[in-house]
């Protein structure tokens, strides 16, 4: 255990010492804006029978979660616009 909470510490430091220790507003809402053209794209795709239950399930949950998860996106993306 206390390896990895050296190994956590190690890494907050190096990433601190980083040149570019923020992103701008506009590469948020553009990474925003491509994570929901990815849920879109794949949003109307039909669930293959594949006799893998697992994988079937797997692919009726992605297309359960990922209406909501546009919705949670889109709010907030209009929320970093108005900020």
């Amino acid at each position: 255990m206390k390896k990895r909470k050296e190994g956590i510490n190690h890494m907050a430091e190096t990433t601190s010492n980083t040149k570019q220790d923020f992103v701008s507003r506009r590469e948020i809402l553009q990474e925003i804006d491509r994570r929901i053209g990815l849920l879109k794209e794949h949003e109307n795709d039909a669930i293959a029978i594949t006799g893998n239950q697992y994988a079937e399930l797997n692919r009726a949950l992605s297309k359960v979660i990922g209406v909501p998860l546009m919705g949670e996106l889109t709010s907030m993306k209009e929320y970093i616009e108005k900020l």
